[in-house]
């Protein structure tokens, strides 16, 4: 039970912290919304951003955290604090050489499109965005790599919160660099592509002082030879490429948009509007769930106490489904009055909203596979196994580009290409839960079950009450201005977060419970 009360409470750390920056990232994305809507600049922007940004949560982020965090725990473990940051030292240097090569690689590839291909004129846009913002990757994937250390060092609440940080950056920048950069959309969108570039920076730079009060220290030498490095290298590949799915079929969904006819220019945007807002839930809950829970499984795995381990993971995927599956349902209910409070203004229209609505269905389907994903591959990983993660997911990538081209080129339709996405999350989730129960045995499977049951109860429940939430609200406060958007959209979230709690309560849910206590003791040291 200890260490299932470190998970919460580090969890509620990491989701209180990413709670702000989701929020400031929302405030961020619906400045961007009004100034360039689902234009060609804003595409643009989106799809050459996610080029690194993709690049970034798999180095940074995802599978160089996969890898680290298992093997620096087991160094701590068997060698001590001097031999764990030797191995960090090793890898933080080659990191930064690989990163540095990868970025003259795709400068290099960027620069022949030019000079060998005719370009468009959306082309050449982000051809010159993915440029500009290249080295955003290095900044950004050392510091996802610091907050991989931190992590492991059981520090939780900076790493969480320097995301904040850059979204503040974004704010300003849209507010006052990018009317100075030009008239034009086109023009506009370079402004924020440098505030990108210095917020990532600034996010690398804050990280420095929490590292060195947890005696962090370059001084600490480089071990090359060091078989915690090697144990590394081993995971990353493989690693890489088993949290690189959800990733790789977000760019597939972006590429292709460009191919629905009708929605060529806007499709790409309504992805990720629609996208964003599912996001948040995911971000705030499943991914601080995982981030706090890999270390624990770890640590459990290098002192070899799988039964503990067993017990920590199934305590964690319920209280996943505990926060995903109303998460979804409320999502679902309050797609347009959500997209009306944050997006739609100036030049995100009527038409946009009900363009992006059914997209962000598409993908709010499948927000209990994502965060089930994110306490289920890094099971694989502190296992030190990311071959399994690995082949179900190249496997599931190609099942999602079928999918893909379903929807693009049969349904001609914007939101099949998240629905697609979600099918895809959820079969990788069935699939690697099997091969999870063979590695490990039972992990209370029933226990999970009837767990699910209750939290589906309780969530019908709740989606009845939110309804007539909604209904009430907009009684009470006709129109579309802003305090009726605003109340459209509280009220019912409101009426809908109670309910669900005394649901859970009726229904006999402690997992909600369980975080609830959690959030009242939580201990940000």
């Amino acid at each position: 039970m200890h260490e299932n009360r470190t998970v919460t409470r580090n969890a509620t750390i990491f989701s209180s912290a990413t709670l702000l920056s989701r929020l400031l990232g929302l405030v961020r994305t619906a400045l961007i919304a009004g100034t360039f809507g689902t234009s060609l600049a804003a595409s643009a922007f989106f799809f050459a951003y996610s080029i690194p940004n993709m690049l970034r949560r798999l180095s940074g982020e995802g599978a160089l955290g996969g890898a680290f965090i298992p093997v620096f725990t087991e160094e701590m473990e068997k060698r001590g604090k001097l031999a764990a940051l030797r191995v960090s030292n090793s890898v933080g240097l080659a990191v930064s050489t690989v990163l540095i090569a990868l970025m003259l690689l795709i400068t290099l590839i960027l620069q022949s499109i030019g000079l060998l291909f005719p370009t468009s004129e959306k082309t050449a846009l982000v051809v010159k965005l993915t440029q500009l913002m290249l080295p955003y990757l290095f900044f950004i994937s050392l510091a996802g790599f610091g907050m991989a250390i931190l992590n492991s060092l059981n520090h939780f609440l900076v790493p969480a919160i320097s995301p904040a940080i850059h979204n503040v950056i974004l704010i300003a920048t849209l507010l006052f660099l990018c009317p100075l950069m030009g008239a034009t959309k086109e023009e506009m969108i370079y402004g924020l592509a440098i505030g990108v570039l210095v917020g990532g920076a600034i996010q690398l730079g804050i990280l420095y002082f929490p590292l060195k009060r947890k005696g962090y220290s370059l001084s600490a030498g480089v071990d090359f030879h060091a078989e915690g490095l090697k144990k590394i290298l081993r995971l990353f590949l493989p690693g890489m490429f088993a949290l690189a799915v959800t990733q790789v079929n977000a760019i597939m969904d972006k590429l292709l948009a460009f191919f629905v006819k009708g929605h060529a220019e806007s499709a790409p945007s309504e992805l990720f509007y629609g996208n964003l807002i599912v996001e948040l839930p995911l971000a705030v809950f499943g991914v601080s769930l995982g981030v706090a829970v890999f270390p624990s499984l770890s640590r459990l795995r290098a002192s070899g106490e799988m039964g503990q381990f067993r017990t920590t993971f199934s305590y964690a995927l319920r209280q996943t489904m505990a926060i995903a599956l109303p998460a979804s349902a409320g999502l679902i209910l309050l797609r347009e009055p959500i997209i009306r409070l944050i997006y739609q203004r100036r030049a995100f229209g009527h038409a946009a909203t009900e363009a992006v609505a059914p997209v962000m269905v598409g993908y709010a389907l499948g927000l209990f596979a994502y965060t089930a994903l994110k306490i289920i591959v890094p099971a694989f990983l502190s296992l030190q196994d990311a071959r399994t993660p690995m082949k179900v997911g190249f496997r599931i990538t190609v099942l999602n580009f079928a999918m893909n081209c379903f929807a693009v080129f049969v349904m001609k339709r914007v939101w099949g290409l998240a629905l697609a996405t979600s099918l895809s999350a959820a079969i990788q989730m069935g699939v690697l839960l099997y091969l999870l129960r063979g590695k490990i045995g039972a992990f209370g499977g029933r226990q999970i079950a009837l767990s699910i049951v209750r939290i589906v109860l309780a969530t019908v429940a709740m989606g009845a009450v939110t309804l007539l939430a909604l209904a009430a609200a907009r009684v009470m406060t006709p129109g579309s201005g802003v305090y009726a958007r605003i109340i459209q959209v509280l009220f019912p979230v409101s009426c809908g977060l109670i309910s669900y709690i005394i649901f859970c309560h009726l229904f006999k849910v402690k997992e909600v419970r369980e975080v609830i206590v959690a959030l009242r003791k939580r201990d940000m040291r």
